[in-house]
């Protein structure tokens, strides 16, 4: 099995079907307070939901995890030097460098081997004022959005997943990157779709009079199989309305498309460690332009041999040297 799936989930289809299972479970809280005597119907509903529903929560926001973790841990490549700007810094996995000339996808493989657990931190160190990142790179939006996958393992599932669903880096949306989510058809609909929701229903999407943004997340929805919702969801979605858990028009439900395929890929992490390096950056007059650009070169001196040079003279040569200094 690949340690990366190459199935995606769909971002609207998922979080759609993440709100409307909030609308029932709000649905069955409300009959339970006002002290409502459960039919048999009601009981075995009640029951399908709740096992579904965890589950559903759980795979959601482990997919929302490791799409941010993987994707974060892709970043760090860009990392460049410290803030002083007097050594070159990088990321490491299992001693691997993860640098600009790897690709995206051969940096996510790389991530694969690592864990979450140990590199998140590192990837929030990484992240800070400390480091010196381009514009567009990394930095403090970065950090945020390090800091909120870490509560993956705080929280619970909802509210995890109810935080981390519009998170933005530098250029916008954190959704952009080509891994284990399909990605926004367009992003101000989204943002709507959202604000959307927290002043109503997530099926207010459907009404007739909703403006051309959020007539394409409904057309998305009614439309575009890899972006519909599980059988099994809409099957509940069904029962709830007619138990009178949830109330819209029948035909809101009715219109969802289904994804026979519908899953949420994980990524099965191994243990390799991950860690920040430093090599000395050099400025030696003699070196030329590709000299000083060479990282992975070690100037020893080549009247004394020693690295660093202890007599003064500095007479240059170079070694081999692959590795540097973990922080």
């Amino acid at each position: 099995m690949s340690r990366i799936p190459t199935e995606k989930a769909s971002l609207i289809g998922s979080v759609f079907g993440f709100y409307a299972l909030q609308e029932i479970e709000a649905g069955i809280q409300e009959r339970r307070a006002r002290g409502h005597s459960e039919y048999r119907a009601e009981e075995y509903f009640e029951r399908d939901f709740r096992e579904y529903a965890d589950t559903y929560y759980a795979d959601m926001a482990k997919w929302l995890h490791d799409y941010f973790a993987i994707t974060a841990l892709g970043e760090a490549r860009h990392l460049s030097r410290t803030i002083e700007q007097d050594s070159t810094a990088y990321i490491t996995v299992h001693g691997i460098e993860l640098n600009d000339e790897l690709s995206r996808s051969q940096v996510d493989v790389a991530a694969s081997y690592a864990n979450p657990i140990q590199f998140l931190p590192v990837l929030h160190e990484a992240f800070s004022d400390k480091w010196y990142w381009t514009d567009g790179y990394g930095g403090s939006s970065w950090q945020r959005i390090v800091e909120a996958i870490q509560y993956y393992y705080e929280l619970p599932a909802t509210v995890f997943i109810d935080h981390v669903i519009d998170l933005s880096h530098n250029s916008g949306l954190a959704f952009d990157k080509d891994i284990l989510v399909y990605g926004l058809l367009c992003e101000k609909s989204y943002l709507e779709f959202l604000s959307l929701k927290s002043k109503g229903s997530v099926f207010d999407v459907f009404n007739k009079n909703q403006n051309i943004n959020l007539n394409s997340i409904k057309y998305t929805l009614q439309k575009y199989d890899w972006h519909g919702i599980p059988s099994q969801l809409k099957r509940l979605l069904t029962r709830a309305h007619v138990l009178g858990y949830i109330s819209m028009p029948y035909e809101y439900i009715l219109g969802l498309v289904v994804n026979p395929n519908f899953i949420f890929p994980h990524i099965q992490w191994g243990e390799a460690e991950v860690a920040i390096c430093l090599r000395e950056s050099f400025n030696f007059p003699s070196m030329t332009v590709h000299d000083k650009a060479m990282a992975h070169v070690r100037y020893q001196c080549g009247y004394c041999e020693n690295y660093p040079c202890v007599c003064g003279i500095l007479e240059v040569k170079y070694t081999p040297f692959m590795g540097g200094g973990v922080v």
